[in-house]
């Protein structure tokens, strides 16, 4: 190889192993005070010693971190039962800055079990909607 080439090719090799280094030594969120690489190697990147991770400790506290986001999730959350006849507001996915964020009221005229609700807006147009893209009329 000419020398250029030599010089190129460990150039890369030298930015690969510094990435590769800094991965295995940058520390996790989800595992806090340990490093990726001390977790699978059991050792130090930096220092060459021994170090002891406590995996049940480590799965206990991202357990607690899921549940609590699942908490807060679920906190958000409103029960509310479809009926023929209410009336409901369509959200508008990504408008301008200008347009609505929802249109309607427009009239309930069916109710399935699979979280769909058909709506008519006008007389001669029904149409079918999950009801994730409805807000109710009444808790506007």
């Amino acid at each position: 190889m000419a020398p250029n080439i030599q010089t190129a090719t460990r150039a890369v090799d030298d930015a690969l192993a510094a990435c590769n280094h800094a991965m295995r030594c940058s520390v996790s969120q989800s595992l806090k005070n340990n490093t990726p690489g001390e977790v699978v190697f059991a050792r130090d990147m930096l220092l060459k010693i021994p170090v002891i991770v406590d995996l049940l400790s480590i799965q206990e506290k991202r357990q607690l971190l899921i549940n609590e986001n699942l908490r807060r999730q679920n906190a958000k959350r409103k029960e509310f039962d479809y009926v023929v006849g209410g009336e409901v507001l369509i959200k508008n996915f990504n408008p301008n800055k200008l347009d609505p964020k929802m249109e309607g009221p427009h009239q309930i005229t069916r109710v399935f079990t699979n979280g769909t609700v058909e709506i008519c807006r006008n007389h001669q147009v029904f149409e079918r909607l999950n009801i994730r893209r409805l807000v109710p009329f009444c808790q506007v």
